[in-house]
């Protein structure tokens, strides 16, 4: 394995031996990071890129928390820079 893509994870959270994951890491040629929060992988990574958050989505989408089966409609809050 020669490079990594991560979105929306917090991997630093998910490994039990946080120094064998960072040491993974820098043994790659490659790391980008897509997130709306920095977090430790950002750290690590070659590239950080942006992520939207779910408010500003153009398009429906399924409330899956919802029990009766719900669609939401987002529109952005302000416009991309």
């Amino acid at each position: 394995m020669r490079a990594a893509f991560f979105t929306g994870t917090t991997m630093f959270h998910r490994e039990a031996n946080s120094a064998r994951l960072a040491k993974a890491l820098m043994g790659l040629e490659l790391v980008v990071v897509q997130d709306i929060f920095p977090h430790e992988i950002c750290d690590y990574a070659d590239y950080v890129l942006p992520c939207t958050y779910f408010l500003e989505w153009h398009e429906y989408a399924g409330v899956k928390w919802a029990l009766n089966g719900n669609v939401q409609k987002n529109d952005a809050g302000i416009a991309p820079p």
